[in-house]
C-alpha cells in the first residue's frame, strides 16, 4: 500500500528475490555520496547491520558506495534489505555489486519500475529516489554535498511524512547537504543507530544489546567506491581466489578431524571452498571471510546455498559447522 500513497506510483514492480511485508514492519532508507569516506562506509555499514538485528529492513539503491556499504552491512547481520534500481533488475549496471545483488535475493529483494533488461538512464535515478523513501518509514543521509541527488530522496520523503536523518560529518563540501539539513531543522542528527530507532518507538523487534562499537568491518575494504578501486594494495590471494597458495589445505590444518564432506557436489567455486573449509567444529563467519581471504557479504551468500542444500547447519553467534 505505500507505493500507491505516493505522486506518480510506479504501474508496475518486478521483483526478484521476496518482497517483505513493507507495510508493517520498520524500514529505513540510506542514501549517500557515491564516492563516499571510509567515515561514511564504516557508518553506512555499521548502522546498516545494527538496525536489521532490531529487526529492521534496509532500503537504498544498489549504487557504489553508501548504497553498497548499507546493503552489506544488512546482510552481515543476516537482516533483510531491499534494493531499487534505476534500471531492470536484471541489466548489468554496476557489475561491481552483482554478487551483491545476489546475495540481497537470497534476503530481501531487488526492484525496478522498469523492464527487467532495461539499461539505466539519468532520469531513471531520481524517479526511482521516490519509490526509496515510499517504502521506508525514515530516510537517513549519509555524506552528501550541496547538489547530491540523496538530498532529492529527503525531500521526497518529507513531501510524503517520513522522518528524515543525517549522519553527523565534518565541515567539508562532502557533508555540505546533509549538515545543511540538521542545520536548518530538517533532518536528525544522527551518530549511531540509537538515533535512528528511539524515533520509532515499540515498531522494532529486539535482539538484545549490540554493540555498535564492536561491529566486525571485515567487509569495508571490499565495498566499491566511484573513483577509487576496493582492492587496491591488497594481496593477490584476496583478488584471485582461484590461485593455487588459497587452496585450503594450505590455510587450515583438519588432520585431526574427521571430515565428512558429500562428493560430487553441484556448488559455484566459492561456496565449493567455503564448504570444505567448514569442519566438525564450529567456525565463525568472520574468520571463514579471512582464512579464505572472501568478503563476508560473498560468504553469506554461499552459506544460505550450503544451508539450503542441507550441507551446513547455523550456530548461534554466526558460527556454522558441517551438518
Amino acid at each position: 500500500m505505500c507505493l500507491y500513497n505516493i505522486d506518480a506510483p510506479p504501474s508496475v514492480i518486478y521483483i526478484s528475490g521476496t518482497l517483505p511485508d513493507i507495510d508493517n514492519r520498520l524500514s529505513i532508507g540510506i542514501v549517500g555520496t557515491r564516492r563516499a569516506t571510509e567515515y561514511g562506509l564504516k557508518n553506512s555499514y555499521k548502522i546498516a547491520y545494527a538496525l536489521s538485528k532490531y529487526g529492521v529492513t534496509v532500503v537504498s539503491g544498489g549504487a557504489l558506495g553508501v548504497d553498497c556499504a548499507s546493503h552489506r552491512g544488512s546482510l552481515a547481520a543476516n537482516g533483510v534489505t531491499i534494493c531499487v534500481r534505476g534500471c531492470g533488475i536484471n541489466c548489468n549496471y554496476l557489475n561491481e555489486n552483482k554478487q551483491m545483488r545476489q546475495a540481497i535475493t537470497n534476503r530481501g529483494a531487488v526492484i525496478s519500475e522498469y523492464p527487467p533488461d532495461e539499461t539505466p538512464r539519468n532520469y531513471y535515478f531520481p524517479a526511482r529516489n521516490r519509490i526509496i523513501s515510499a517504502l521506508s518509514n525514515g530516510v537517513l543521509v549519509i555524506e552528501a554535498g550541496a547538489k547530491s541527488g540523496s538530498l532529492i530522496t529527503a525531500n521526497l520523503a518529507l513531501e510524503q511524512g517520513k522522518e528524515v536523518f543525517a549522519l553527523l560529518g565534518n565541515n567539508s563540501l562532502k557533508n555540505e547537504g546533509s549538515n545543511g539539513r540538521i542545520k536548518e531543522g530538517s533532518a536528525i542528527p544522527v551518530t549511531d543507530f540509537m538515533d535512528i530507532l528511539n524515533a520509532f518507538d515499540n515498531l522494532y523487534a529486539t535482539d538484545g544489546e549490540v554493540d555498535f562499537n564492536n561491529i566486525s568491518l571485515n567487509d569495508i575494504e571490499a565495498i566499491p567506491v566511484k573513483g577509487k578501486s576496493p582492492y587496491k594494495n591488497k594481496p593477490k590471494k584476496f583478488i584471485n581466489i582461484n590461485k593455487p597458495e588459497n587452496k585450503i589445505e594450505n590455510i587450515t590444518d583438519n588432520s585431526d578431524k574427521e571430515i565428512k564432506h558429500k562428493e560430487n557436489i553441484n556448488l559455484n567455486p566459492t561456496a565449493q571452498r567455503i564448504y570444505e573449509y567448514i569442519s566438525n567444529e564450529p567456525v565463525h563467519i568472520d574468520k571463514i571471510s579471512s582464512d579464505l581471504a572472501i568478503p563476508v557479504f560473498k560468504v553469506l551468500s554461499s552459506i544460505t546455498e550450503l544451508e539450503m542444500k542441507n550441507l551446513v547447519t547455523a550456530l548461534q553467534g554466526r558460527r556454522y559447522i558441517l551438518k
